[in-house]
């Protein structure tokens, strides 16, 4: 371990291996191994909604039961701006984690309470107030957890050490989802608990305790932490450049003369404005990615009631349908090094060598995937088939 003054102040730095660059890529601080921990904890929880416990135990038919899980999911990628605007304007990144581990635990912690049967609570009640509570938590540490993570790092100086970091994060993000949805399902429907031959509350109830072992984790090495101070969030300041635009353009409607931002420097800045161009012309490669989302998250809902209805016995084990989205993180942990190594390498020679090409043959993927559910769903509507035909739309969409 070493010290190292930044900002006035002693952070601690455990060091792995020769420190063979400049940037020091094997000098991780000792906050990051804490914070990589907790992001595998908050994927492991994020199971609060499950469409066949909607299905199942809440008495929802299929479509009510897949309309309220893409509205959580919707929900709690919106409280991924809301939290940033919180721990950016207000809170900082630490305190904004902290706070909302709590409130995750405690609205899985709700939704594991109401699944008591012998309480003989409210259960549709308990379930979505403690889904509501859920949704504001987890969205508000998805948004500044993995930020957290690269504060903790001196830009300037370690640029190769920041670069492993956001590397072994997508790892252990992966792996928190894989141990979730392998194992909570199983929690769910194996064990027998309480009198009840399904333990919804112990599958519910072990996210609830990972994201409190994730609130003590948090607060065992706060002095090690390096806390930037809320600085004002950007998202804000380019919708309030936007606003001053199109003010000013309004106002000279019968004039109109160069950009329609121009007129919002005097009030934002010539940098802000330049950027906010940036911004919108980038906006516009972003509007086929709501039709890509609706496929990926079927992985959670249509597909996962497809499952339901298919044969889980494969012989030395039987899957649980829950257990199939599992999939996705199995695939995108053992594709990394494939993709890097032999599927681009393929690409390039093909002609597909930039992000964007890269990025439309994923699309493409994904719509074959939709193609090859479908497919599988006439299957299923004319015979008990294995689950394991899913298999292949899972590893598509995992591409």
């Amino acid at each position: 371990k070493r010290e190292v003054k930044m900002d006035g102040e002693r952070h601690t730095y455990t060091k792995f291996g020769d420190d063979n660059t400049a940037s020091g890529v094997f000098n991780m601080p000792k906050a990051v191994p804490v914070i990589l921990l907790n992001i595998l904890l908050e994927r492991f929880s994020t199971t609060a909604a499950s469409v066949l416990y909607l299905n199942r135990k809440l008495n929802f038919d299929s479509k009510s039961s897949t309309a309220i899980f893409h509205t959580y999911e919707m929900l709690v990628y919106g409280f991924n701006i809301v939290g940033a605007i919180i721990a950016d304007s207000w809170w900082g990144h630490y305190n904004t984690v902290l706070s909302m581990s709590l409130l995750c635990a405690v609205g899985n912690g709700i939704v594991s309470i109401g699944a008591i049967e012998r309480l003989n609570l409210p259960v549709v009640i308990f379930t979505f107030i403690g889904l509501v509570i859920a949704v504001v938590g987890a969205g508000s540490i998805r948004a500044n957890l993995i930020a957290f993570g690269g504060d903790q790092y001196i830009a300037s100086q370690q640029t190769d050490g920041l670069k492993l970091y956001f590397s072994i994060q997508f790892f252990f993000f992966k792996i928190g989802s894989l141990l979730g949805r392998s194992v909570n399902p199983i929690l769910k429907e194996n064990v027998e608990c309480l009198g009840m031959a399904e333990c919804y509350p112990l599958g519910f109830g072990a996210p609830a305790v990972a994201m409190i072992g994730s609130f003590f984790l948090l607060l065992t090495i706060r002095s090690s932490y390096k806390r930037k101070p809320p600085s004002g969030n950007m998202l804000v300041k380019v919708i309030r450049c936007m606003t001053h635009g199109i003010r000013g353009r309004w106002k000279h409607k019968k004039q109109p003369n160069g950009h329609w931002l121009d007129s919002a420097e005097r009030k934002c800045g010539a940098e802000l404005v330049a950027e906010t161009k940036i911004v919108t012309a980038i906006l516009k490669l972003y509007t086929p990615l709501p039709f890509y989302w609706v496929v990926y998250m079927q992985q959670g809902s249509g597909w996962i009631l497809q499952a339901s209805r298919m044969n889980g016995n494969i012989g030395f084990y039987t899957v649980t349908p829950e257990q199939m989205i599992a999939l996705n993180s199995a695939f995108a942990i053992m594709l990394l090094p494939i993709c890097n190594y032999l599927i681009y390498p393929l690409l390039y020679k093909l002609g597909i060598k930039t992000l964007l090409q890269k990025v439309t043959v994923g699309g493409m993927l994904a719509a074959v995937a939709s193609i090859v559910a479908a497919f599988v769903e006439t299957e299923i509507e004319k015979k008990f088939v294995t689950i394991l035909w899913l298999v292949p739309q899972y590893l598509l969409l995992a591409l």
